[in-house]
């Protein structure tokens, strides 16, 4: 009997001492377990896939920027499912239009809005805005057997374009690539046939040097060889031993010959360092707000690569619609911004642009409502 009782008593008290043992130390974890596991708030940004941006946007104009709208729509539609991005390539005039008219809200184009253009739209309460988000070198490219890498400068390519020059072991070509061996293949230049940008920007570097080869977008030249688009030019060259072509520098098929350009005493790469630097050292349109960064980029001049097509973001700075507004300011904030840009960069839309023109860029955009 006296047993039993010991016994029991033992069992009580070490049944005791769990319950109070474990009752301690659940209210020792109870006061630090939260601080340690409490989970950091998630990233808002658009790569965050937090799904924060809503709505549809509306946009059309240059089919230069096609691939960069592209890479966009399909990341910002992972990230954020109930946004939808849609871009129609009608071309930089239709895009003006659609724009002006409220028929699109953002629009993108070839050149910037003209003084008498950026207060005449229907859905922008005060001026639209310029802003260059696809920056794309024009590459000289050629088809040159045994050569990856040739330096031409502007008096050069007038007289290819003219016919003052028809082989690739001309004199004049030999005296700009010291220690290449050229061969005496003839020279097919290639033209772009439709009315396009990149004859605008060509044919206003060889302006100077005697090159009377168009005016605008329209190549007036007779000499060699026209196709049709990016694309046919890229046939074009790739398809004839000895041609020579220009197009836009994401757009050179793999094993092409790329021409450096030479001004002065140095040569500039399309692909180099100094391939997007004309828009930094272009000054800004005169008389615009402090947001609007539409430059006067005359090719050929400062210390960069002369040929620079440059595709305009045209948005207003303030939408009639507030809500509009928020929402393009949300997901231009990204495509602007480093990360985003950079999205063209790799699908090949777009030339990666300074840390200078990102801030200026990210800047104009967050002053959109």
């Amino acid at each position: 009997m006296v047993i039993g009782v010991v016994a029991l008593v033992l069992v009580l008290t070490l049944v005791g001492g769990f319950f109070l043992v474990r009752a301690l130390f659940s209210r020792a974890t109870s006061q630090t377990t939260p601080a340690q596991v409490q989970p950091t708030p998630a990233s808002t940004s658009p790569s965050a896939g937090q799904g924060t941006l809503s709505g549809s946007l509306e946009g059309s104009g240059a089919s230069a920027a096609q691939v960069a709208m592209e890479a966009w729509s399909q990341d910002l539609s992972r990230t954020h499912p109930g946004l939808t991005l849609n871009y129609s390539p009608v071309g930089s005039g239709a895009g003006r239009a659609d724009f002006s008219s409220g028929g699109s809200v953002f629009a993108m184009s070839d050149r910037a809005l003209k003084d008498d253009e950026i207060n005449r739209t229907t859905q922008c309460v005060g001026p639209a805005i310029n802003l260059p988000v696809v920056v794309m070198p024009l590459a000289i490219l050629a088809n040159v057997p045994g050569t990856t890498q040739l330096t031409l400068d502007a008096p050069t390519l007038v007289a290819i374009y003219t016919g003052g020059i028809t082989t690739w072991n001309d004199p004049r070509i030999a005296s700009l690539n010291a220690g290449v061996t050229l061969p005496n293949t003839p020279i097919t230049p290639v033209y772009r046939s439709d009315n396009a940008a990149v004859n605008e920007v060509l044919t206003a570097w060889l302006a100077p040097a005697g090159g009377s080869l168009g005016s605008g977008g329209e190549w007036k030249g007779t000499t060699g060889q026209a196709a049709k688009g990016s694309s046919g030019v890229a046939t074009a060259v790739g398809s004839t031993a000895g041609a020579l072509g220009y197009l836009e520098s994401g757009l050179v098929p793999a094993g092409s010959t790329l021409i450096s350009l030479r001004q002065g005493d140095k040569a500039y790469s399309p692909t180099g360092p100094q391939a997007t630097q004309l828009l930094d050292q272009s000054p800004r349109v005169p008389g615009r707000g402090p947001n609007d960064l539409a430059r006067v980029i005359t090719p050929g001049t400062g210390d960069a690569y002369p040929l620079l097509r440059v595709t305009y973001l045209i948005v207003c700075e303030k939408y009639a619609d507030p809500s509009q507004g928020e929402l393009v300011q949300g997901t231009f904030s990204w495509i602007v911004s480093p990360e985003g840009h950079g999205r063209a960069v790799s699908a090949g839309g777009s030339a990666r642009l300074s840390e200078q023109m990102y801030a200026e860029l990210a800047a104009a955009v967050s002053t959109i409502s």
